[in-house]
């Protein structure tokens, strides 16, 4: 098919021309290399691909009373880029810390952020497969949310 320089092959490539002439010369395409991977083509072979992210639209949420408050942390992505993310309201841990395992754990110690720039005085801490809540007999409740990025 031939329409606006765009060529539609039999071989699961998408290709577009410079030009809208029939056949064109294609110079930029996109084609399936395999299940849930693109490749970007410079209208014949491969140069970069794209591979689709695990996404959870609902991921399973793992909540936690602390002394006071409560925490919940989920993971939404778990493909090659992974995030999860917690909330900490009105927390607060006296006792022993707590601790989140990620249901697809990190590749290397992922990047923490924390929402407003801070938890509180007590900040969370993460390794590549777990976050660990803080404790503190001096804790005081905190509200924040907390994001965790890595691969």
């Amino acid at each position: 098919m031939y329409s606006s320089g765009i060529i539609s092959s039999s071989s699961n490539q998408v290709r577009w021309s410079s030009t809208s002439s029939t056949p064109g010369s294609p110079d930029t395409g996109l084609a399936r290399a395999g299940a849930g991977i693109i490749e970007a083509t410079n209208g014949s072979t491969g140069v970069a691909s794209l591979e689709a992210a695990s996404f959870l639209s609902t991921p399973a949420a793992t909540s936690q009373g602390g002394t006071s408050g409560s925490v919940s942390c989920s993971q939404s992505m778990t493909g090659t880029l992974k995030i999860a993310t917690c909330y900490m309201n009105g927390y607060a841990e006296t006792g022993a810390a707590q601790t989140y395992n990620y249901p697809a754990a990190f590749v290397t110690t992922p990047v923490l952020m924390e929402g407003g720039g801070s938890c509180g005085t007590y900040n969370p801490s993460t390794s590549a497969s777990v976050l660990t809540l803080p404790a503190n007999a001096s804790m005081s409740a905190e509200t924040c949310s907390i994001v965790i990025i890595g691969q």
